[in-house]
């Protein structure tokens, strides 16, 4: 399995590693519900590195990356960051994105690990087609540390040159951090208020032990939590709610297809048909009752008749209920539904929920 620059420190520290898209990841380090809790009344410190990270630079960059991508790079202004797709030519999904525009002709595009290699390869090949621009990987060069939760800023503060206070949502600074250069993110996975850290690899190390040692004791957080953090948040997940037999608009991601872009970009000629369509199945959320928990592909009943299936599930630590989301025909999506999950025989009743299950007490004061 491929390892991170930080994956001897999470051996060191008795973390329980596992094998997560070929990637020897962290799925915890004490217990599930402790890091959890941690990220949602404190911080918690994640490690992204197994993610990919491309930059695409040059004159022809922004028409690049509009020909493969499904919203306007003239859109994002520089020093911010919109989310994305990434689409086949029949218009379903083949990886969820973050671009970030670093400078007018300067971007960087975050995949999901599992996809590292066809982002790569289909970036590679829109550029080798425009010779003012250029591809770098920089997913060697540059680790991606996150540290999440309503402590966050004041506890990085400290460490990070530029005032993190004026930072808005989905944007970034190129500043430094522990005395070497980063470019620091206010976006995250997890529901809170929190912060993304590019930073040199050969440094990721330092920067990780510093944050988990006094003065700062930051809690490491394992795959485990970030499941459970991104399920309450309703966020999704590449391989369960997301996947290349997925539409857009059966995610709920409508708005993240920018058919009105002059430009064409793959994918968008099946999304103008398909949106001219009501959407076969809806993702919904779903709380459950007792103490069962729902894995992915276990059937949803409604009124005893199998609709839909389980994409994600989880006991939630913030909820204290068993919870879900699942895909089920329009008809019977609505909030307030009762569903039934059938879980290993045992059909376990309860309700679908306005999506996301769990919000932040207190709002963000920092507007997208």
């Amino acid at each position: 399995m491929k390892q991170t620059p930080l994956t001897a420190l999470h051996k060191n520290s008795g973390a329980r590693l596992v094998d997560f898209s070929g990637w020897e990841m962290p799925v915890l380090y004490s217990s599930i519900r402790a890091e959890h809790g941690a990220t949602r009344s404190c911080a918690g410190l994640f490690d992204l590195c197994h993610m990919g990270r491309y930059e695409v630079v040059g004159e022809g960059a922004t028409q690049a990356l509009d020909a493969e991508l499904s919203i306007e790079m003239g859109r994002i202004a520089v020093g911010r960051a919109r989310y994305c797709l990434m689409l086949t030519e029949s218009g379903t999904i083949l990886d969820d994105l973050i671009v970030y525009r670093l400078a007018e002709t300067r971007f960087l595009v975050v995949a999901n690990a599992g996809n590292r290699d066809p982002v790569r390869e289909r970036l590679i090949d829109r550029i080798d087609m425009s010779p003012e621009t250029h591809f770098h990987d920089r997913s060697d060069d540059w680790s991606l540390i996150a540290i999440q939760g309503p402590e966050s800023e004041s506890l990085i503060q400290p460490l990070v040159a530029d005032d993190l206070s004026s930072l808005r949502y989905y944007a970034q600074i190129q500043t430094h951090c522990n005395h070497h250069p980063a470019l620091v993110a206010r976006t995250g996975y997890t529901g809170e208020d929190g912060f993304e850290f590019y930073i040199p690899s050969d440094h990721a190390a330092d920067f990780w032990e510093k944050l988990t040692r006094p003065p700062y004791e930051v809690l490491p957080v394992g795959l485990g939590a970030r499941d459970t953090l991104r399920l309450e948040a309703g966020m999704h997940l590449y391989g369960h709610e997301l996947d290349r037999s997925t539409t857009p608009y059966e995610a709920d991601l409508a708005r993240v297809v920018h058919l009105e872009k002059s430009s064409d970009f793959v994918g968008k000629q099946a999304c103008s048909r398909n949106s001219q369509y009501p959407a076969q199945r809806s993702l919904v959320a779903f709380e459950l009752e007792g103490k069962r928990v729902p894995r992915q592909h276990q059937p949803i009943r409604v009124d005893g008749s199998p609709v839909g299936q389980v994409t994600s599930g989880t006991a939630s630590p913030t909820l204290g209920r068993s919870i879900g989301m699942g895909y089920l025909p329009p008809s019977v999506s609505q909030p307030g539904t009762t569903i039934e999950v059938d879980i290993r025989g045992h059909l376990v009743p309860g309700t679908i929920q306005k999506r996301p299950l769990y919000t932040r007490p207190q709002p963000a004061t920092h507007s997208a």
